[in-house]
């Protein structure tokens, strides 16, 4: 029997949430799936606890590799994948029961290079909080893209677009589109490899089902120091820019949005200078000062740029500009 699905799951450390992971996975409904597990570097029991799983059932297959990231994880398993489709899985989240028989059965009758579903946040405390990704559409046509997926990336109203583990893809439209994740980027690795992917699908199907569960913890637990954190902004802010150009939406009102979002995205890295640096407070003055000093910070700062801006994040950018702190 052919291969439906190909269900690439990256592991580092993730020891305490194997067991509800793997169920929820190998339980399927679909059952002509394949399991791809590959094991990041992990210095904990995991491996130990994925061979006992591959001894039970032997959908799984198991790559062992040195830590290089969850990037470098998902794009190996993408090179050993053999199913029709293929879906990501992270190993501190689970699925529901009949997830890929739903998506895949979308996909085959209609032909989709892509299906993305909807999502369950699960809290801390357990609460869960369901956030479907819309009404059911069918997306076959340049106009209905631009309106339900470009502009859903814009202005990042849409946040369930950027997460690959909602979704399926055709795996010969990845092989034949040469995507891969980018092992440079370690944030928004996901959102890159979705930009590319949507930009060449010719075929989307969005279903409101909230069919993955997504381990929110608590977020103050989960931030931490971001090394370089602005010269990553940076990447992404241009990454941006140069897909309004390819989508043919490189218009005032598209600049502008993504504009503010990048003066957001600086005050962040400051704020990551002052609550997540655990250095001295004179490294903590003189990184911030660099961030708003850099030259290729001016460079796009200039008066378009600001002048692109509503008046909230004009003023948003003036205090940026005074924010030089004495040391």
């Amino acid at each position: 029997m052919d291969i439906a699905l190909s269900i690439i799951i990256p592991v580092y450390n993730g020891e305490k949430f194997i067991d509800r992971c793997l169920k929820s996975v190998l339980n399927q409904t679909l059952k002509n799936i394949e399991v791809i597990v590959v094991n990041d570097g992990s210095k904990d029991n995991s491996e130990k606890l994925i061979l006992e799983y591959k001894k039970i059932d032997t959908r799984i297959k198991y790559i062992s590799t040195k830590n290089n990231g969850v990037s470098r994880a998902r794009n190996i398993g993408i090179s050993y994948a053999k199913g029709e489709y293929i879906g990501f899985v992270d190993i501190d989240d689970y699925i529901d029961i009949k997830m890929y028989e739903i998506m895949y059965n979308k996909a085959k009758n209609n032909n989709s290079q892509i299906v993305f579903c909807g999502h369950i946040s699960v809290r801390k405390n357990g609460q869960l909080n369901e956030i479907p990704s819309s009404k059911e559409l069918i997306i076959n046509d340049t106009d209905a893209k631009e309106k339900e997926i470009y502009y859903g990336f814009i202005d990042l109203a849409r946040p369930y677009l950027g997460m690959i583990w909602n979704k399926i893809y055709k795996r010969d439209f990845i092989q034949n589109n040469l995507l891969k994740f980018d092992t440079n980027r370690i944030i928004g690795e996901d959102f890159y490899f979705n930009l590319q992917a949507f930009t060449y699908a010719s075929n989307i199907i969005i279903i409101p089902n909230t069919l993955y569960y997504y381990n929110k913890v608590d977020e103050s637990s989960t931030r931490k120091y971001i090394k370089n954190m602005i010269e990553i902004d940076i990447v992404n802010y241009k990454t941006r820019i140069e897909y309004l150009k390819k989508w043919d939406l490189f218009k005032q009102k598209n600049i502008s949005k993504i504009n503010n979002i990048f003066v957001d995205c600086l005050f962040d890295c400051i704020r990551n200078e002052i609550t997540e640096n655990k250095s001295n407070y004179k490294t903590k003055v003189r990184n911030i000062n660099k961030i708003i000093n850099r030259k290729d910070v001016m460079d796009i700062l200039d008066n378009e740029f600001i002048d692109s801006l509503n008046k909230q994040y004009q003023n948003k950018s003036y205090n940026f500009f005074n924010s030089n702190l004495l040391e």
